[in-house]
């Protein structure tokens, strides 16, 4: 009777079809003849849900989503290619996509062992992160109060049909600007001295200006035939201080032939830049994000400081609206320079914002 018994448990367990196990069930689907397709496709859904379910299914789908996400920021922040500089243009994007994919991954975690798993993951690739655009990568800021020089970069954009108001300042970058919206600068701001490149400008608009209220010498430019140009000149701010600005309007990178033009063009700014004996301001729209390892080669060989860097830094580019901004537009100034503060302008009628900074000397 006793093994009667096991064997009417194990004939019932053959001819039940189960959802414990996958493969029992595929079997016992497999010895079914004339099954409806619908109700053995119900099934099939119903046990794959069941399956997913007690296997945590949606924590592992969010976690390799989440380790995509932060692996592309990794890579980004070390590899320069088109496609990388493309993901680190909206680091801080894919960054917080990925701490949101994580914590749901974390929420629904069905064991400890994978909630320490996605946790220890998580503190990984923030350190990382922090070690590379951490606060104390951050310029010294120098006090207010001795001899200070107020500089702001601005793209007007060659479709803004409103005047940039720009008055604040004593020395302003234009990128994208017209002789008549350079005297206009001049005009209200009360400055003596301009230059504007005359490059071949494409129907983008690539002209390159400087407004400055101190004497404006030695102004040069470089065109490299319409797609990117960048303006050297001298400006005496006093008999004992001069120092060299360069006004640079760089191509996007957005494909490769657009990128290799911006990188020869950073080569050849660098290489003037690195000629010089005293104090040098870079500024402009320089076609890269502060994330970018083109972006950190270029203060790192240079020995440059940017008036900001940081995970959480400034937008100054809309062109993809608010939620997708990048920084494209910087200032940056060699070591004989400190930073006093710095800001971003307000919405005037370009996809730019002007970016500011005082220093001093």
């Amino acid at each position: 009777m006793y093994r009667m018994g096991i064997q009417r448990r194990v004939s019932r367990r053959r001819s039940t079809p189960g959802i414990g196990s996958p493969t029992r069930y595929i079997v016992s689907i497999m010895t079914l003849r004339d099954t409806d397709p619908r109700a053995l496709a119900d099934r099939t859904v119903r046990v794959a849900k069941t399956q997913w379910t007690q296997r945590g299914g949606w924590a592992w789908l969010f976690g390799g989503l989440a380790l995509v996400a932060h692996g592309l920021v990794v890579v980004s922040l070390i590899i320069s290619t088109a496609v990388t500089e493309q993901i680190a243009s909206l680091l801080p994007q894919v960054f917080l996509l990925g701490l949101i994919l994580h914590a749901m991954a974390v929420g629904l975690a069905r064991t400890r062992q994978a909630l320490a798993r996605a946790v220890g993951v998580i503190g990984i690739v923030v350190v990382f992160v922090a070690l590379v655009l951490a606060p104390w990568n951050q310029p010294d800021r120098a006090a207010a109060g001795g001899p200070s020089l107020r500089i702001t970069t601005y793209n007007s954009y060659f479709k803004n049909a409103k005047p940039p108001s720009l008055e604040q300042t004593d020395v302003i970058g234009l990128q994208e600007i017209t002789r008549g919206e350079l005297d206009t600068v001049a005009r209200d701001m009360g400055a003596d001295f301009t230059f504007l490149s005359q490059c071949q400008c494409t129907a983008s608009g690539t002209e390159v200006g400087l407004v400055s209220r101190y004497e404006i010498t030695d102004a040069t430019y470089f065109d490299d035939g319409g797609s990117g140009t960048f303006i050297r000149a001298t400006l005496t701010l006093s008999p004992a201080e001069t120092i060299v600005i360069y006004v640079a309007h760089l191509p996007s990178p957005e494909d490769h032939s657009a990128r290799d033009r911006r990188n020869h063009l950073i080569d050849v700014i660098m290489g003037e830049i690195d000629k010089e004996a005293g104090d040098v301001v870079l500024l402009g729209d320089i076609g890269t994000t502060i994330y970018s390892p083109t972006f950190r080669t270029l203060k790192s060989d240079l020995n440059l400081q940017s008036v900001d860097y940081g995970l959480v830094t400034p937008c100054s580019w809309y062109g993809y609206g608010p939620l997708l901004c990048l920084r494209i537009d910087h200032i940056l100034i060699s070591s004989g320079l400190r930073i006093v503060e710095s800001s971003v302008g307000p919405d005037q009628g370009s996809d730019h914002r002007a970016v500011s900074a005082t220093i001093t000397w």
